[in-house]
């Protein structure tokens, strides 16, 4: 069973240049966080055995201009980051999968997710992990998630 978490849980923290964003009922939440700063990095700290992260690929013209496709890296602990090209198309994709982690060592972990590209919307909407069976806590923000397998 995994636990999904909203880009705006106090489980993340952002460096660099984020406004928020969202879209009622069709974003996690009615929330996304966003940057269009290359070197922009979102933390997402988590106990667990696998984390996916989750998005908005917006169309590739905004305002009558190519911004391109987002292109962005996901780091678990020490392991060598990955990089994600979002596919580039004229409507907007919700939910999408940027990055799945290999199985993890249950423990602490540190996801680190790194804007790359200058002019592109990089859209992060929410994260899902998966904790090691048991008895697991997680504050959020409206409160306790509270799960047992």
């Amino acid at each position: 069973m995994s636990i999904t978490i909203d880009d705006r849980d106090f489980s993340f923290t952002y460096e660099g240049s984020w406004f928020l964003g969202g879209s009622p009922q069709v974003e996690y939440d009615n929330t996304t966080t966003g940057t269009t700063t290359a070197g922009s990095i979102a933390l997402f700290s988590f106990t667990g055995v696998s984390v996916s992260v989750f998005g908005t690929v917006g169309p590739i013209n905004y305002a009558g201009q190519d911004v391109g496709a987002p292109v962005s890296s996901y780091q678990v602990d020490d392991q060598p980051a990955v990089t994600f090209k979002a596919p580039a198309q004229e409507g907007t994709l919700y939910h999408y999968n940027f990055f799945t982690s290999p199985t993890l060592g249950n423990g602490p972990h540190q996801l680190k997710i790194t804007n790359l590209n200058q002019s592109s919307y990089l859209w992060l909407d929410y994260v899902q992990y998966t904790p090691l069976s048991g008895k697991i806590f997680h504050i959020m923000k409206y409160g306790i998630s509270y799960l047992e397998s």
